[in-house]
């Protein structure tokens, strides 16, 4: 079983905490040996969730090649609009209101009509009145 991050740090705040209360002086000999010994428990959690050299050997070169793949993608330019387009054309096979696309794209008002104003310009949709909606027609 692996500890996630947030688990590892509570364990380790627990730790430093149980180690400052042994140095304290305050307790007793019995509560001192109750405390050192929980304290032994949370390190032995902690030290059987370590990864092996191998295995952390084996992750950093895992993250040097997707840190490489990333680079790789962010060099490149990312058009949203594009990406918003792509969804528009599963969402607005039926018309479709701004609020339903707000709703549903999680994306602001303002950022929405421009882009529903640039495909429309672009004919990749069509604007419907009474109420006023939206349909996918396709790209150019």
């Amino acid at each position: 079983m692996s500890l996630g991050f947030i688990e590892k740090m509570g364990l380790q705040k627990q730790a430093r905490a149980l180690q400052l209360e042994v140095i304290s002086g305050n307790l007793g000999v019995m509560a001192k040996l109750a405390k050192q010994k929980e304290w032994r428990e949370i390190m032995l959690q902690l030290q059987a969730d370590a990864q092996p050299a191998q295995d952390l050997s084996n992750f950093v070169n895992q993250n040097v090649v997707e840190n490489q793949e990333l680079k790789a993608i962010n060099d490149q330019l990312i058009d949203f609009y594009n990406i918003f387009i792509d969804v528009l054309s599963k969402l607005a096979i039926e018309p479709i209101t701004v609020d339903a696309l707000i709703d549903k794209t999680c994306l602001h008002k303002t950022q929405i009509n421009e882009w529903l104003h640039r495909a429309s310009d672009d004919c990749i949709v069509k604007k419907l009145n009474r109420p006023i909606r939206y349909q996918f027609i396709g790209r150019k």
